[in-house]
């Protein structure tokens, strides 16, 4: 069984909300099992963009960073604020 990453993001009031909907969404558009999908996740952790670095650059080095979060297909999802009421989640997921 191998993984595939993923990277979604939503806007909502909160982190949990929009995680929710996309985890919904995804298993209802991808399936319960192995879709390599957000829908494999069951929960994120909030994770800091460091100053002076752009989110999409952090979310890049993140998926290069072997020792990182979003690198364990079976753990939580990272998330990262964009703005206020606009999250991104992403990460491996088993496929």
């Amino acid at each position: 069984m191998g993984a595939s990453n993923f990277s979604n993001g939503g806007k909502g009031k909160t982190a949990q909300e929009v995680f929710t909907r996309l985890v919904d969404d995804s298993r209802h558009e991808f399936g319960h099992s192995y879709s390599g999908e957000i829908g494999m996740k069951s929960s994120f952790k909030m994770v800091t963009v460091p100053e002076g670095m752009t989110v999409d650059d952090f979310i890049d080095q993140c998926f290069e960073d072997e020792n990182h979060i979003c690198q364990d297909k079976y753990g939580p999802a990272a998330c990262v604020k964009v703005s206020e009421g606009h999250w991104i989640f992403f990460g491996y997921a088993s496929s």
